[in-house]
């Protein structure tokens, strides 16, 4: 709530639970012009994550579906204040990174795409 206060440069917010990010993410979606792009190698996936896709023989696709992978909230951010966010996420503790982008598009075959 503190960051909300001090910058207004966050669009939207996404708890990333059961539905992972695929599922999740375009829920805040206001349009449906757009389509969210997500790096993977943005940040380290925990190794109990690596353990559940071996043991479960779980595909890259149904792990980001069904679990987070390591990602607890997604912030939607004017991309003039990514680092101004990412400072104040810091400042308060909070470890953020930069992990997509959201696109204009038209092909609303899939709303989440990963690369």
């Amino acid at each position: 709530m503190n960051i909300l206060k001090k910058n207004n440069g966050i669009r939207a917010l996404a708890n990333i639970t059961g539905g992972g990010i695929t599922e999740n993410l375009p829920r805040i979606f206001n349009s449906k012009n757009i389509i969210a792009e997500i790096d993977t190698n943005k940040w380290k996936k925990g190794e109990i994550f690596n353990w559940l896709q071996d043991q479960g023989n779980i595909s890259d696709s149904e792990m980001l579906k069904t679990f987070n992978c390591g990602i607890g909230m997604t912030l939607i951010v004017d991309p003039k204040e990514t680092k101004n966010i990412l400072n104040l996420l810091e400042s308060f503790g909070e470890e953020g990174m930069l992990i997509g982008k959201i696109l204009e598009s038209t092909n609303q075959d899939k709303l989440v795409t990963y690369k």
